[in-house]
C-alpha cells in the first residue's frame, strides 16, 4: 500500500513546479528587452546568449515588427523614406557595434517613386565588441526610424538589455538571429554567383554602368541595387537574362548628378533573388 506524500512534501513539490512553469519566461525577459511600442510598430533587442561569455564580441539582433503593409527602410532607402539609424550612447562596456542589413525588397510608389527595404518587420543582426571581454554588457539604444504605409511616420524608440558575465549559452533567439544572418549578402560565390564584369562604358556619348553576372542556378527573378557614396541609390536598371536563365547583365545610363554625386568614389552592387542574395564592390 502507497503511503500518502506529507503536507510538507506536497507543499515542496508544488514550489518546485511552480518556479519550473516561470523558469523558461525569466530566461526570455533576462534576454530580450521590453517592446518600444507604437500604434503601428515594435523595437526591441534580442540576445543569442544569456551571458557574455569569455570572448570580445556578443551577437544581439535588432527587431521590428510591424502592421501588415507598413515597412521601414534599406542603408539605401532610394527615393524616400530613412533607415533605422540606432545611437548606442550610454551604453557600459561596449567598444562598437556592427549592424547587418539583411536582403531587402524594392518598392514602386505612388508617383513612380522607387524604395527599397522592409515590409511587415525584420531583424538586423549586431555584432557587440565589448571594452573589457568577460565583463556585463549595458546596451543602451536609441532608434530614429521611419514607417511607411501611405504616408511615412518618423518615430523613436529606445531599449535597454543587461548581459551579466558568465558562459554564453543559447538562448531562444539565438536561431531567429541566425536566420536574419543567413539573409545578409555576402561573397558572390557562397551565394553560386560569379561576377564576369562590371564597370562604366562610354556610348554614344553617355557613360552606362554595366553589370554581368553568372549563377549555378538559373536566376529567378533577380533585383540589383546600386549604391554609390553618401548614400546614394542608383534607379532601377535595365535587365537582359539569357535564355538558360543563368546569365543576367544590367545596363544603366548614368545621369550626370549620379555621376558627380557618387560614381567617382567607386560603387558597392547587390543583388537579391529570392532567398540567395550578394554584394560586392
Amino acid at each position: 500500500m502507497q503511503r500518502p506524500l506529507s503536507l510538507g512534501v506536497c507543499l515542496g513539490l508544488a514550489v518546485l513546479a511552480f518556479v519550473g512553469t516561470l523558469a523558461p519566461r525569466a530566461v526570455v525577459a533576462a534576454v530580450a528587452s521590453p517592446w518600444d511600442q507604437t500604434d503601428v510598430s515594435e523595437v526591441r533587442t534580442v540576445s543569442a546568449a544569456e551571458a557574455v561569455g569569455e570572448g570580445d564580441t556578443v551577437r544581439l539582433g535588432l527587431q521590428f515588427r510591424l502592421d501588415p503593409g507598413w515597412k521601414i527602410y534599406w542603408r539605401s532607402p532610394g527615393d524616400a523614406g530613412l533607415p533605422p539609424m540606432p545611437d548606442f550612447e550610454g551604453s557600459a562596456n561596449l567598444a562598437s557595434v556592427d549592424m547587418e542589413w539583411p536582403a531587402p525588397e524594392r518598392f514602386l510608389e505612388l508617383g513612380g517613386l522607387e524604395t527599397v527595404g522592409y515590409k511587415n518587420g525584420t531583424l538586423f543582426p549586431l555584432t557587440v565588441r565589448l571594452e573589457r571581454p568577460g565583463e556585463a554588457l549595458s546596451l543602451r539604444a536609441v532608434i530614429d526610424y521611419q514607417a511607411c504605409e501611405k504616408i511615412c511616420i518618423p518615430f523613436t524608440a529606445t531599449v535597454e538589455l543587461d548581459l551579466p558575465a558568465g558562459p554564453a549559452e543559447a538562448t531562444p533567439f539565438a536561431r531567429l538571429i541566425d536566420r536574419y544572418a543567413a539573409k545578409v549578402p555576402g561573397a558572390p560565390a557562397a551565394a553560386g554567383i560569379e561576377l564576369v564584369q562590371a564597370g562604366v562604358i562610354a556610348e554614344g556619348g553617355v557613360e552606362v554602368l554595366e553589370v554581368r553576372l553568372r549563377a549555378n542556378e538559373a536566376f529567378a527573378a533577380p533585383i540589383l541595387l546600386i549604391e554609390g557614396d553618401r548614400g546614394v541609390l542608383y534607379p532601377r536598371a535595365d535587365l537582359e537574362i539569357s535564355e538558360d536563365g543563368h546569365a543576367a547583365a544590367w545596363r544603366l545610363t548614368l545621369g550626370k548628378r549620379a555621376h558627380a554625386d557618387s560614381i567617382d568614389g567607386g560603387v558597392r552592387v547587390t543583388v537579391v533573388d529570392g532567398a540567395r542574395a550578394a554584394q560586392f564592390p
